[in-house]
């Protein structure tokens, strides 16, 4: 699997246990935070992150940007570090405490100490959390995430002679600085191996930001390593970290084989856009029909940003889809949904109904009209049910397999989409499938990275695949964005609809205060169960 991966700013959907609504976060005032009380409760919380190298010992700074935008006095802010795929004690130094922002400084910096290792391993994330804890209706909790990036070289897939670390640097302000990717061999052989390299724009483009570079290299038993130079160029522009692939290959190779990720750090403050519309917008819901009875699927409705007033909208389930109502599914024909202040997110339900059929994917449309409060933006103002049939195992589903979507849609600074892939039917083959990405409204290299890959299975084996495919965050405030994996076999797209899936990118410029739309892939057996039994 092809998988490079970029900086992306995690946001933890800010979850929460209560079951009785909004209410039920509110939280005992302390005397020195009372200052706090009934002010700036529309003002959202932004974190940022930066990415750093690890290094090989000793500590780096990797330092998060606190914004809260619009302020009408000071607020103190909470912050605690939060694991991610990084280790608490091992990976980083776990931190919390407090900043202040005022009118006339809303925003902060919190440093965070990176541990650095000699190990080879993937890029690492960690997150902060930064809490109003007078206000958490109206400012929910805000989670930004940061990246160790890891300089201490990748080994490639297939074998290849040689790696090549990933590299970043701070851009300056004026002038030029370097980004230095480090080129090792990995072999004992007494020959010579010459790689010629280019670079290729991806966020980054040249001239503007780099200078574009190509040329060769030769690793040798007596030298084996090389440094491959780039310069980057400084601004005084305030604009989200872009990056750069360097594309290497062997001498006389047709194609380049690997590709290192180049990161230029923005190191000119934080971009605090204006407070956006009030829209309202719905997305997308998939389920597997039950083995028997019913089954419960839920399409969500999200607010781009909380409000202090309640909104309403009214829905209409169409007829004419290819699911029909009574027989494939139950649920309101038509109705209204009211978020209540400070809600960002809702749900309509519907019940999925069993049959013994074995048929493609079904789905019904949702569409919204007459919102009070909120606007809706036409096209996105219909959502698509689906359906997928749950008969995987049985004789005449053929030697294939399906995509398991962990949670179909994900917010764009959530680093990362993961889908798992099911073998169905019968295992007595082998079974190889290819697998890649394909764009819809969300575009390969700005709004995720084109994930090409393939999977196998040997005989008798059925075990679960994952794909995790990297997903881009951006300042635009923007609409839900989708984009479609798909499986391929040896003779095309494999014959289950299960076999390709929709994931959606909702937009983070504001932080959610619940995510309780779709199940998470907790485990193997978990998500197992989930299919089998629905």
């Amino acid at each position: 699997m092809r998988r490079i991966i970029t900086v992306a700013l995690f946001s933890a959907l800010a979850t929460s246990s209560h079951a009785g609504g909004p209410d039920s976060t509110r939280r005992a005032i302390s005397p020195d935070s009372a200052q706090n009380v009934g002010k700036n409760l529309s003002s959202p919380i932004r974190v940022q992150g930066d990415a750093v190298p690890e290094g090989n010992s000793q500590t780096t700074a990797l330092n998060f940007h606190i914004s809260q935008p619009g302020l009408s006095a000071p607020v103190t802010l909470n912050y605690s570090t939060q694991a991610g795929s990084a280790v608490a004690n091992s990976d980083f130094v776990p931190i919390q405490g407090q900043v202040q922002l005022t009118p006339a400084q809303p925003h902060a910096m919190v440093a965070v100490q990176i541990v650095g290792d000699t190990d080879q391993e993937s890029d690492e994330t960690l997150r902060l959390q930064v809490v109003d804890p007078t206000s958490l209706i109206a400012v929910p909790p805000a989670v930004g995430g940061g990246i160790i990036l890891n300089d201490d070289g990748i080994t490639l897939p297939g074998g290849a002679p040689f790696r090549v670390s990933n590299a970043s640097v701070r851009e300056g302000a004026s002038g030029t600085v370097e980004l230095r990717f480090l080129v090792q061999r990995t072999d004992s052989s007494p020959a010579s191996l010459q790689l010629n390299y280019q670079t290729q724009d991806r966020a980054a483009q040249a001239p503007d930001d780099y200078d574009a570079t190509s040329g060769s290299v030769t690793l040798t038993a007596a030298n084996p390593n090389a440094v491959i130079t780039v310069s980057v160029r400084g601004d005084n522009t305030i604009e989200p970290n872009e990056d750069l692939s360097l594309m290497l290959s062997p001498a006389g190779a047709s194609a380049p084989v690997a590709e290192a990720l180049g990161l230029i750090v923005n190191d000119d403050g934080v971009t605090v856009p204006p407070l956006e519309p009030l829209v309202l917008v719905p997305f997308d819901a998939q389920a597997f029909e039950p083995a028997s009875g019913q089954s419960e699927v839920r399409l969500g409705l999200r607010l781009n940003r909380s409000t202090s007033e309640s909104v309403t909208v009214n829905f209409l389930t169409l007829s004419g889809a290819t699911a029909s109502a009574g027989v494939d599914y139950l649920g309101p024909a038509s109705g209204s949904v009211t978020f209540a202040p400070g809600e960002t997110l809702k749900q309509i339900t519907y019940q999925v109904l069993a049959d013994t059929l074995s048929e493609g994917r079904e789905f019904f449309t949702v569409q919204l009209s007459a919102a009070s409060g909120a606007t809706l933006q036409i096209p996105r103002a219909t959502a698509q049910v689906s359906i997928l049939d749950r008969v995987l195992g049985a004789p005449s589903v053929p030697n294939s397999a399906v995509i398991i979507p962990c949670r179909p849609f994900m917010r764009e600074d959530a680093g990362v989409a993961r889908i798992v892939v099911k073998r169905i039917g019968s295992t007595e083959a082998a079974l190889n499938v290819s697998f890649r990405t394909i764009d819809g409204t969300a575009l390969a290299g700005s709004d995720y990275i084109d994930t090409i890959g393939s999977l196998s299975w040997g005989a008798g084996n059925a075990e679960l695949k994952r794909i995790e495919i990297p997903i881009l965050d951006d300042e635009p405030a923007e609409q839900p964005e989708h984009f479609r994996v798909e499986l391929h076999g040896s003779a095309g797209l494999l014959p289950h609809p299960g076999a390709q899936a929709r994931l959606q990118i909702l937009d983070s410029v504001e932080s959610f205060q619940r995510d309780d739309f779709g199940a998470l892939c907790t485990s193997e057996a978990e998500v197992d169960g989930q299919i089998e039994q629905r």
